[in-house]
């Protein structure tokens, strides 16, 4: 086998279960391009190598206990809770049934303090589109809370819907 790509579905391995979503890996050199048949050559022996693995279209991970109350804690607002799941190793980037993460509950919610925490942990995705195409920002300014949304901008966070620039400017004009 030469490395470059690995399939993988529930259909011919016995370790995997009806829950296991199906992935794909793709092996590719720091410049990009597929390595197949580099491998025998020593010049790419030491590339730098990307390894890309992506859920197949369609196929959903059950969320566990775990990861249910991690979306309950971030939505109520228990941010104890939340702290707790998150250092036992909770991905804060994990995703719901409408690809929301655990900002754009809180963002959506009012949870300031919440939203404040997640910023601050180690790999968050600030603009994460949701099934519906909106960010937590966007949810934020969707629902009013305006303080998020500044909180979240002034995190880097972007407005890619040209509709919402122009109510955040909006509301902006208005000393909001």
């Amino acid at each position: 086998h030469n490395g470059t790509s690995v399939s993988s579905n529930s259909s011919n391995s016995s370790s995997m279960n009806e829950n296991t979503p199906l992935l794909s890996v793709e092996m590719k050199g720091k410049d990009g391009n597929s390595n197949k048949n580099k491998a025998n050559n020593k010049e790419n022996l030491h590339d730098a190598w990307k390894i890309n693995i992506q859920e197949e279209e369609g196929i959903k991970k059950e969320l566990n206990a775990a990861d249910r109350a991690l979306f309950h804690a971030s939505s109520s607002g228990d941010l104890e809770e939340l702290k707790k799941l998150i250092k036992r190793g909770a991905d804060v980037n994990l995703k719901d049934y409408d690809d929301r993460c655990i900002l754009h509950l809180s963002a959506s919610a009012g949870h300031i303090e919440i939203v404040q925490y997640i910023l601050k942990c180690k790999g968050v995705i600030i603009d994460a589109f949701d099934r519906f195409g909106n960010t937590p920002i966007q949810d934020a300014i969707d629902h009013g809370y305006l303080k998020i949304s500044k909180i979240l901008r002034t995190a880097g966070a972007t407005i890619k819907n040209p509709i919402l620039a122009v109510k955040l400017c909006k509301l902006s004009a208005e000393g909001n």
